[in-house]
């Protein structure tokens, strides 16, 4: 069944395992073949367990909303749940910046050297002038990490509303930002940047 889905992008890496995991974990066994599920359960993880601890796969397994309601917020993916949550807008600023802001960055490398500097009279005191030369308490970079991370936690908090509406998890993924990219512009981009990614190879195997 995994083998088929070759459209599977990595928002759906972490609740494939995720289902798998549990379905193992149903089987009504003892002896021998319990031993054999757990060892079977162990390995899984251990052989995903870069996917299964990345904060990349976690965001777009929460972002990708039809599947939520398999395993977001449920007693036997908590851990998941929580630490996405947790992670949330730290991770979504770091590809944002990356990918998106990319180009302001690069222009805002060395505000020391860009800053304008204020022209001073040979008259004027020395160290007035040296403190209006100086470096700003926050450079226009930094400034704009803020501003972004404020827009990024208040669309998270509104995000975690809506998924939370049984409604919104019966949408496809792709129907969910077409209809509320307008509520989430950072985060529908992010959504757009990670399921372009492909789910690995090695998952579908």
């Amino acid at each position: 069944m995994l083998a088929q889905k070759s459209d599977w992008h990595i928002g759906d890496v972490i609740p494939g395992l995720i289902i798998f995991q549990l379905s193992l974990s149903e089987f009504q066994e003892t002896g021998e073949k319990k031993r054999l599920i757990d060892k079977l359960i162990s390995q899984l993880k251990e052989r995903f367990q870069f996917e299964l601890e990345s904060q990349f796969y976690l965001l777009a397994a929460i972002l990708n909303t039809s599947k939520l309601n398999f395993w977001f917020e449920q007693p036997y993916a908590r851990e998941y749940s929580d630490k996405i949550i947790f992670n949330f807008s730290e991770t979504v600023s770091q590809i944002y910046h990356k990918y998106i802001n990319a180009e302001d960055q690069t222009q805002t490398v060395n505000p020391v050297n860009q800053r304008r500097r204020v022209p001073i009279h040979n008259t004027e005191n020395s160290v007035l002038r040296s403190f209006l030369n100086s470096v700003s308490y926050e450079s226009n970079a930094e400034r704009n990490r803020s501003s972004v991370l404020e827009k990024i936690n208040r669309e998270k908090e509104i995000f975690l509303d809506f998924i939370r509406e049984p409604t919104s998890q019966q949408k496809s993924t792709k129907e969910f930002w077409n209809e509320n990219s307008y509520r989430f512009p950072i985060l529908s981009q992010i959504a757009r940047i990670l399921f372009s990614i492909p789910a690995s190879s090695a998952f579908v195997e």
